[in-house]
């Protein structure tokens, strides 16, 4: 069973939204909080979505600027959270992930799709030199071991292999 906010809907938070990639994909009558520490992002992705505004008609936004390690909402607050490609940038995955887990309610789902290692040590090996070049530049680790983390905070229910090194973590608090 849903929780729901004043006003009836599903509270969804989509992690480090970014440019808003994900708006055609947000539950119908939900209320979904666009969280990202750039204003420049949140302004790119309001600007989406007031471009496809008839396509999301049933979908309440807010654009909250902030950082995941520092989410500005209550105990309990959510019923879904989403993240994708997230947590490779992360500058404190743990302190965010506890956070994350502490916004949701007991019962909500969250979905991650997080590249990390992979097992596989020649495709490990590729990574470990990519991360070399972007942690510097951009700030990005695709060596981190994500699963780890979501497992410490959430019970992991479903985990797929995505192709390169993408996994879809399903899960819930």
């Amino acid at each position: 069973s849903s929780s729901s906010n004043s006003n009836g809907k599903r509270r969804v938070l989509d992690l480090a939204v970014g440019t808003a990639h994900n708006l055609a994909f947000y539950p119908r009558d939900s209320s979904v909080y666009l969280v990202d520490c750039s204003p420049g992002m949140l302004e790119r992705a309001r600007a989406k979505a007031a471009a496809t505004a008839a396509d999301n008609s049933t979908a309440e936004l807010h654009f909250v600027e902030a950082f995941l390690e520092q989410l500005p909402f209550e105990d309990g607050f959510f019923d879904e959270v989403y993240s994708l490609d997230v947590f490779c940038s992360v500058q404190d995955t743990e302190q965010a992930m506890r956070e994350v887990r502490r916004v949701c309610r007991p019962g909500a789902r969250v979905m991650f799709v997080e590249h990390m290692r992979t097992g596989d040590c020649s495709k490990d090996s590729v990574l470990w030199v990519l991360t070399a070049v972007l942690y510097p530049l951009l700030g990005a680790s695709m060596t981190r071991d994500t699963l780890s983390v979501i497992s410490r905070h959430f019970t992991v229910q479903a985990c797929t292999k995505l192709g390169h090194s993408f996994k879809y973590i399903e899960g819930v608090r």
